[in-house]
């Protein structure tokens, strides 16, 4: 919603100009490619941040959570079988608490796998939105580009007509001239042609 509310606004700006240059297609263009290298910098900095937080859970299973387990099995292990031999029993203390601690790791490990695909997506999905629209802006700025340069078309063919007005006065002239001329009519014609010619090639 935001950013179609932002292309609104830059349509509103661009087509309320007098004129929008040529360049304004190259600078929408400038825009696509920073839009697709932030994009691309953001998963970056996104995949960062998730291989830290990976680092901090296995920091966190080796250094709290596994201390803690063995912790509390040996206690309660002590309590029960007062004469076990921890150190002799530790390895397969050990590996009767790893299913537990694999458990506890692996289900740290995929929420955030989850969470990071969520963010993924919706990074992927404001992108889409994003590239869509600047293509949409880039298409309506390549048109009215073009209709800008029919119009300067149009214009210059007016200036021109302007600038080469037809003296209807004159013309009006001449006319009554060849009407009224007593002669040849031959003759008459020839020089009525010459009046009007020089009137239309009169620059």
């Amino acid at each position: 919603m935001r950013t179609r509310f932002i292309l609104s606004l830059l349509i509103l700006f661009i087509f309320g100009c007098a004129k929008i240059p040529v360049q304004s297609v190259v600078l929408a263009d400038a825009l696509q490619v920073e839009g697709e290298r932030m994009h691309k910098l953001n998963l970056i900095f996104l995949n960062r941040i998730f291989s830290a937080k990976r680092e901090t859970i296995e920091k966190f299973i080796k250094e709290e959570y596994t201390p803690k387990i063995v912790g509390d099995f040996t206690n309660k292990v002590a309590k029960e079988f007062p004469q076990t031999d921890f150190k002799k029993e530790f390895p397969d203390l050990l590996n009767a608490l790893l299913p537990r601690i694999n458990e506890r790791r692996d289900s740290l490990v995929n929420t955030l796998e989850l969470q990071k695909e969520k963010i993924v997506d919706k990074l992927n999905t404001d992108f889409t939105v994003f590239n869509n629209a600047a293509f949409e802006l880039r298409r309506l700025l390549e048109s009215a580009v073009k209709v800008d340069k029919e119009r300067q078309a149009l214009f210059n063919q007016a200036k021109a007509l302007s600038n080469n007005r037809i003296d209807f006065n004159s013309v009006e002239g001449a006319l009554d001239k060849f009407i009224h001329s007593s002669g040849s009519v031959g003759n008459n014609v020839d020089a009525l042609n010459n009046s009007i010619n020089q009137l239309l090639n009169n620059k």
